[in-house]
């Protein structure tokens, strides 16, 4: 499974990357800006994409228009930069199979 967290914040993304990590995920990508997140979405294919509202650079809603013109679709969370929500309401909002995998853990 392939995450990438995307936010202005570097403490609140250490934060949701020692969640995920405790989870059994390895593979995770910060990014505090949206130009380098669409990049590396773009080159890897990540599966789920958390990411601030209002990043830098491109924003949510750019990232998110674009990844449709390419037609990749992964799992994306959007979240606003200033409420900081807990890693597990993040996990809930997932779709994926791997919400249930990680939720029994």
């Amino acid at each position: 499974m392939k995450i990438v967290l995307a936010h202005s914040d570097k403490k609140y993304t250490t934060h949701l990357k020692l969640y995920f990590l405790e989870k059994g995920v390895t593979d995770i990508h910060i990014f505090p800006d949206g130009f380098h997140t669409l990049k590396h979405i773009i080159q890897h294919r990540s599966n789920i994409v958390i990411i601030e509202e209002n990043l830098p650079g491109l924003n949510a809603e750019d990232i998110k228009n674009a990844l449709i013109f390419k037609h990749i679709k992964p799992e994306i969370i959007i979240i606003k930069a200033y409420q900081k929500t807990p890693p597990s309401i993040i996990t809930k909002k997932i779709k994926t199979q791997f919400r249930l995998d990680i939720s029994t853990s």
